[in-house]
């Protein structure tokens, strides 16, 4: 198997651009340690100077990572016990582009209203009060994403030294969730190098 990257058709000042952003990272970096060395000994107190901002600029980097991270955990927290699928439906209730029947969408909207009030937990009300500001947000904008039922999923599975007993749970899983497992495509890679057994295994699942 062959790739061709760009990098292949670049000419002339294509390619000297190409490859003089390629440097730049590694150049910046020695520029600034180098270029700190060579100050120091022409003015002092201007490299010392340099160093504490660049040391306080890594540090706001620093507290500026730390928030964004904790932030990103108390989102997962307060997602977890999120069905997403409801949530889909009522996105999809927003342009009248749901693929369930009014009985369904009825039901599912139900179901989740009910879960919502039933769970009055801080994280279950953040949870419902980021998804409301979501579907004003779409509402307003006018920008909807695509109707669920015209979504479809692929999952690869790619095999090397898995057994049929490995992968086969893994495919069976899809089917045990809520997204139409008619919209999600499997496919099974694999790899030259798998041993005759693994690709028994592969051939008797596909059968």
């Amino acid at each position: 198997m062959r790739f061709e990257f760009t990098r292949r058709n670049l000419k002339g000042r294509e390619a000297f651009l190409e490859r003089l952003f390629e440097i730049l990272p590694g150049l910046a970096s020695w520029t600034i340690l180098l270029g700190i060395s060579v100050v120091a000994f022409w003015n002092p107190i201007l490299a010392a100077v340099l160093i504490i901002a660049f040391d306080f600029y890594w540090l706001l980097r620093l507290f500026y990572m730390t928030l964004f991270l904790v932030l990103a955990y108390l989102r997962l927290s307060a997602e977890k016990e999120t069905d997403w699928m409801a949530r889909v439906w009522e996105i999809d209730e927003l342009g009248n582009q749901s693929s369930l029947s009014a009985t369904q969408r009825s039901s599912a909207a139900l179901q989740a209203k009910m879960a919502d009030n039933d769970d009055l937990s801080f994280k279950r009300l953040v949870s419902r009060w980021l998804h409301r500001r979501k579907l004003q947000f779409l509402k307003q904008s006018g920008a909807l994403p695509p109707s669920s039922s015209e979504i479809y999923h692929l999952v690869i599975f790619s095999v090397a030294k898995e057994s049929q007993e490995i992968i086969e749970p893994g495919i069976a899983s899809l089917t045990h969730q809520k997204f139409p497992p008619k919209q999600i495509l499997v496919a099974v890679a694999l790899e030259e190098r798998a041993s005759e057994s693994v690709k028994e295994g592969i051939r008797r699942m596909q059968a």
